[in-house]
């Protein structure tokens, strides 16, 4: 995950994953990463909510590189 979060060569990747809430993957939410800090993801969901979890929760699904951020 930590490698994925970096940005290189003016490109700022945007990062969609799937988190499994508690650690389990049938209560599973879709999101995109906005901040990392010490082992903890902030993940705003595709239903507009707000969440911190741990890294071990997070899969990355996808990683979108657009040079302008979108």
């Amino acid at each position: 995950m930590k490698t994925a979060l970096k940005n290189y060569c003016g490109i700022i990747p945007r990062i969609f994953v799937v988190v499994a809430r508690g650690g389990n993957w049938r209560d599973r939410v879709y999101g995109e990463v906005i901040g990392n800090y010490d082992g903890t993801v902030g993940v705003l969901t595709a239903a507009g909510e707000y969440i911190d979890v741990p890294e071990a929760w997070v899969h990355v699904r996808r990683i979108k590189e657009d040079k302008d951020g979108r």
